[in-house]
């Protein structure tokens, strides 16, 4: 027998059984804690006291511990990812702290300097990195589409970028910026009439890295000359979504390089690069405000307005906008025309109404006798910027007015604008002022105490849409704004479909024949219409004024086709619904055959009806799919089989003897048990509708897309809608040449196709007519 050891070493002792201390000292700590709790680590801070001393607020302040455990209870708080209470709303209201959310929620969006004008009366949206208005919580469509044919309705356009190209000589900088433009679309720079500075002219421009060239976009020009530099200004307005690729190229132009950061790190000058030929590039974003007012009382409201600055430099332009300008309508001016006038702060002009006879003479000389120059005040930095320094607050602007009987009549902050006239459309007419930088949101309260009557972004689109005008990035197809805006729609489109429970779907291609119900695919409806069935199609738009007359023309009967190098582009036309018919963006256009057309002289009101499926077919796919699932059983489900095999199945003896288990067990077996069930049957419907998805989408990519409908697609519409001024359905589209070339006539000067909407099996036959009018911003 072994001897008993006398003595042991502890350390070693305790080494060997760790582990079981660790379960002792386990045991221990929970059995000091409250009957049936326990823990499996560490405890905090609140679980070391008695239950009935534990309270929540521990969770995040300290002083709620007593004060004994409170030291050992502060680290267990700091580590705590709790978050921390929000500042009470008294807090969150006050001025401070309502103008550092402001700034923060600037940061992923930019506002204009109306945003909070507008973000209380209208819906805001997102486009193009601004906060835009987009329509009124007032809902005054029908309003804002009357008062532009008969008032004045009035839009915030500060969103247009603007870049001022300074240069010594101006033959130079026009030929330089030749690679913009194409002659045989419209203007150039080198436009005679715009030369001298006296006009403002939209022209599309052109990007010529590429073959053939692509458009960029709608643009507005503007030549003057800066007497003290003796150097020429053009300033350039764009749309903000062409901004980075238009300052791209003029960058590679130029050679642009930017100017020391130092030398240009004040508050509100613009940012300047230099280039070769002594060519300087301002980049205007955000300093300048422009409003664009529409009616025949456009200039009306203007001067109604505003109070003229008394000026030499000015005094002519003064005396003929008094005299005759402010009396004048803009359809009786010249499209362009450019007037600078310098004018009182405007919040001076909202304190007084004007009496109604005001504005009640009529002007009797003649436009084209108008012979001042506008003056280059507005481009200059330093004039406008210390008209904003000595722009008055709003506090010192009231304690002035409480002081004085009469208020303040003038200050010393004189704001140089321009009013610019647009005529040439009945919804587009009338003027826009341009004004300098924090003094945007005075003129606009101004303009609304005048009677203008403001709208937004959707009243911008009805308006170009109501003139016939295609709008800018909307309707244009050739443009890489337009490309990406039709990606983004896609996409949004795609999503919201998606959304939408599968049985509530609109199934395009299976009950309507639309293969691409979200996009257009020009490229392929190009190449299935060229006759050389070429690889590689660009989109392009035949933008020539004069090739587009005579394709008008040969479509109404009145001269033969032109002959043109290349076939291969798109056709933009207007769609007049004589029978009825509300068109919708992604609309087909249809060549009509020779039966159709017979019909449309036999019926008054003609419409077509899309072929449905074949009824077997459909009553045969829905047995299978029934079978597949299960859902037959589901049917017969109450009737008795003469066959006593047939009701013979395996159960089970729990179910037979069911005292033996307890009832709430059995009821939760069987719900588990039914919920399995309903698993397994969602995941078999799943998968089933997933290889459906696949065979569709398999059997519409093997579809030829002219061939996909029953008759022909020769274009797609853009826009349409039912026309307020026409009362009747009016769309904006385009047609691959190639295809126009082979559309009958159903009478002499009335061209006609079959359009039907994406989510209708109906054709309605609509008239063709030619667009010839350019994009306008």
């Amino acid at each position: 027998m072994a001897e008993k050891p006398r003595f042991i070493k502890v350390e070693s002792y305790v080494e060997a059984r760790t582990k079981s201390v660790a379960q002792l000292l386990q045991a221990i700590d929970n059995e000091a804690l409250v009957s049936g709790e326990v823990t499996k680590g560490p405890r905090t801070a609140a679980q070391r006291l008695p239950r009935h001393m534990r309270r929540r607020a521990m969770a995040h302040e300290v002083r709620r511990f007593p004060r004994g455990i409170r030291q050992f209870a502060a680290p267990y708080l700091a580590s705590s990812k709790h978050r921390k209470k929000p500042p009470s709303r008294f807090a969150r209201r006050k001025p401070t702290n309502i103008l550092k959310n402001y700034e923060r929620r600037k940061r992923k969006a930019k506002w204009l300097e109306t945003h909070i004008w507008h973000a209380k009366r209208f819906k805001m949206v997102e486009r193009y990195g601004f906060k835009i208005a987009e329509k009124s919580y007032q809902r005054g469509f029908r309003a804002a589409l009357r008062d532009s044919l008969r008032h004045c309705t009035v839009r915030d356009r500060s969103h247009l970028a603007c870049f001022l190209i300074k240069s010594p000589d101006q033959g130079r900088l026009i030929e330089s910026l030749a690679v913009f433009c194409d002659s045989s679309t419209g203007p150039t720079f080198a436009f005679p009439s715009s030369l001298n500075g006296s006009i403002e002219t939209s022209t599309l421009l052109f990007d010529s890295t590429q073959t053939p060239k692509r458009c960029i976009g709608p643009a507005r020009f503007l030549w003057s000359f800066e007497s003290a530099s003796e150097e020429h200004l053009l300033s350039l307005w764009i749309h903000p979504s062409t901004r980075n690729v238009v300052f791209g190229l003029l960058k590679s132009i130029f050679e642009l390089e930017a100017i020391d950061v130092e030398s240009n790190t004040m508050e509100g000058l613009e940012r300047e690069y230099r280039g070769k030929n002594g060519v300087k590039v301002s980049d205007l974003h955000l300093l300048l405000n422009r409003f664009s007012l529409f009616g025949p009382k456009a200039l009306e409201i203007v001067a109604k307005s505003i109070i003229l600055a008394e000026s030499d430099l000015f005094n002519l332009n003064h005396e003929e906008w008094v005299s005759c300008i402010s009396l004048s309508k803009p359809s009786g001016l010249r499209d362009g025309a450019v007037f600078t006038l310098l004018v009182e702060d405007p919040r001076l002009s909202t304190r007084k109404r004007k009496p109604l006879d005001f504005l009640s003479s009529v002007c009797t000389e003649s436009p084209s006798s108008f012979k001042t120059m506008p003056q280059s005040l507005l481009w200059n930095a330093k004039s406008r910027q210390a008209a904003l320094e000595k722009r008055l607050s709003q506090s010192d602007l009231e304690r002035l007015n409480t002081n004085l009987v009469n208020g303040v009549v003038k200050t010393d902050s004189k704001v140089p604008i321009m009013v610019i006239v647009k005529n040439g459309s009945p919804t587009l007419t009338g003027a826009e002022v341009i004004v300098p930088e924090g003094f945007g949101k005075d003129f606009w309260i101004s303009l609304q105490w005048s009677g203008a009557h403001a709208s937004g972004e959707k009243d911008d689109v009805a308006a170009h849409f109501e003139s016939a005008l295609p709008h800018f990035p909307d309707d244009a197809v050739d443009a890489e704004a337009s490309a990406l805006f039709e990606e983004q729609m896609q996409r949004d489109l795609e999503i919201r479909h998606s959304k939408r429970p599968f049985n509530r779907r609109v199934k395009f291609w299976e009950d309507l024949s639309i293969v691409y119900p979200f996009s257009f695919q020009w490229e392929k409806l190009l190449r299935e219409w060229n006759d050389e069935n070429s690889s590689e199609v660009s989109v392009s738009v035949m933008r020539n004024p004069s090739v587009l007359k005579a394709i008008s023309e040969w479509l109404h009967g009145k001269s033969a086709l032109p002959e043109l190098d290349r076939t291969d582009f798109l056709v933009p036309v207007r769609l007049k619904f004589p029978c009825g018919g509300r068109p919708k963006r992604f609309a087909i256009i249809c060549h009509p055959e020779k039966v159709d057309l017979n019909q449309m002289r036999e019926k008054a009101k003609f419409f077509l009806e899309e072929k449905r499926p074949e009824k077997e077919t459909v009553l045969n796919a829905k047995v299978t799919l029934e079978k597949e699932s299960g859902l037959t059983s589901r049917k017969f489900e109450g009737f008795v089989s003469l066959d006593p095999s047939a009701s013979e199945k395996p159960i089970r003896l729990s179910s037979i003897f069911v005292e033996n288990s307890s009832e709430p067990a059995s009821k939760r077996r069987k719900m588990n048990r039914l919920k399995r069930v309903a698993a397994r049957s969602r995941g078999a419907e799943q998968l089933q509708r997933l290889e459906h998805e696949n065979d569709v989408n398999e059997a519409r990519s093997r579809v030829n897309y002219v061939e996909s409908a029953s008759r022909k697609i020769i274009g797609r519409v853009m826009s349409g809608e039912q026309s307020m001024t026409q009362g009747k359905g009016i769309a904006f589209g385009y047609i691959a040449f190639n295809a126009l070339r082979q559309l009958p006539r159903n009478s002499p000067g009335r061209p006609t196709a079959l359009v039907r909407n994406t989510t209708s099996r109906y054709f309605h036959p609509a008239h063709i007519s030619v667009v010839r009018r350019k994009l306008q911003i």
